[in-house]
């Protein structure tokens, strides 16, 4: 699936942001923004056991340093789960 522009033609990286965080005011979700989704999803994927490695290829990253980064963020979750395991979210 290709997001494109009210043109047809592709967003660039900063133009997707800017058009995802103006989305998002106006369903009045003032503090939301395309990258603050993307780290919350590697957080998330991270606190589930994903390995820095299985970050970069999810998320496109080239340099294990940022896969790292999102790792690292994850790993408190981890730490207080009751059973020592991956905290893992069950609600839908």
């Amino acid at each position: 699936m290709y997001l494109v522009t009210a043109y047809g033609q592709p967003h660039s990286a900063k133009g997707f942001g800017n058009w995802f965080k103006h989305r998002c005011r106006e369903a009045g979700l003032e503090n939301l923004s395309a990258h603050g989704l993307r780290k919350l999803g590697a957080q998330r994927c991270a606190e589930a056991g994903a390995t820095e490695h299985q970050l970069m290829a999810l998320f496109g990253w080239s340099n294990p340093a940022t896969g790292r980064c999102a790792h690292e963020e994850g790993e408190p979750r981890q730490a207080r789960s009751r059973d020592g395991g991956v905290a893992r979210r069950t609600e839908q």
